[in-house]
């Protein structure tokens, strides 16, 4: 718990400081609220709701922290608290295509480690590799974010499968 309030409080912090920069001035720090789902693998379809607070370090490259919180939908479809688990870690990320004064998109590729903070039943650890989209406009403080990529979740609990599969994702970028 105590984890979880110091990210809450760092993540603030950030959006304090993107607040007060100029509206014309770009800031290497950024934030992103994403939604995004699994395709189903041996009966599990995980789906989350990720926050994630990174920082430019060169124009290319960024590093991030990552907070996250899904379900993992069996079969059945039920959705219980023990299907709940929780995730915190960090990941990396370069620009293959910068936005220039042409094409203000820009994609990325991301690569992130997290495990989990607070479920027992499934308990995991998560790698993912995705490419991510977002436009660079100077005059828009919010910009969407699409991304697709795979994702490994290695189950901790006897009896539950690892799960391999593709994901999608979308959410805001600050």
């Amino acid at each position: 718990m105590r984890k979880t309030i110091l990210f809450a409080l760092m993540c603030l912090a950030t959006l304090s400081t993107k607040a007060q920069e100029k509206e014309s001035a770009t800031t290497p720090f950024f934030v992103e609220a994403t939604q995004g789902a699994g395709t189903p693998c041996k009966k599990l379809h995980p789906i989350d709701a990720n926050f994630n607070v990174g920082f430019q370090i060169t124009k290319r490259f960024s590093v991030q922290t990552t907070l996250g919180t899904g379900y993992i939908i069996p079969k059945d479809g039920g959705v219980k608290d023990y299907n709940k688990f929780m995730n915190l870690g960090g990941g990396i990320g370069y620009v293959i295509h910068p936005a220039n004064s042409k094409n203000k998109d820009e994609f990325a590729i991301r690569a992130s480690y997290t495990a989990s903070i607070t479920s027992k039943d499934y308990s995991n650890n998560a790698f993912s590799a995705g490419l991510y989209w977002y436009p660079r406009h100077n005059t828009r403080s919010i910009e969407p974010i699409v991304g697709a990529g795979y994702n490994f979740m290695n189950f901790r609990k006897k009896g539950t499968p690892n799960y391999n599969g593709a994901f999608f994702s979308f959410g805001i970028r600050f």
